[in-house]
């Protein structure tokens, strides 16, 4: 994170709360579905690019 507000500044809370709109608290629930399902095909696997591909995931849902 601190590297990228060293790249786009940071922004108050005010005025931008990364929440969706109509929500009153933060839920990672479907962050963490999708993660665990992706984990769980990684345990039966081999020769996947893990951390890029978690990456990806995380950056879809942290905005």
């Amino acid at each position: 994170m601190i590297c990228e507000f060293k790249k786009y500044g940071a922004v108050p809370r005010e005025v931008y709360s990364g929440m969706e709109p109509g929500r009153k608290f933060y839920t990672h629930e479907k962050m963490f579905k999708e993660l665990s399902q992706y984990m769980e095909g990684v345990k039966n696997a081999t020769g996947w690019n893990v951390a890029e591909a978690v990456k990806e995931l995380l950056q879809k849902f942290v905005k």
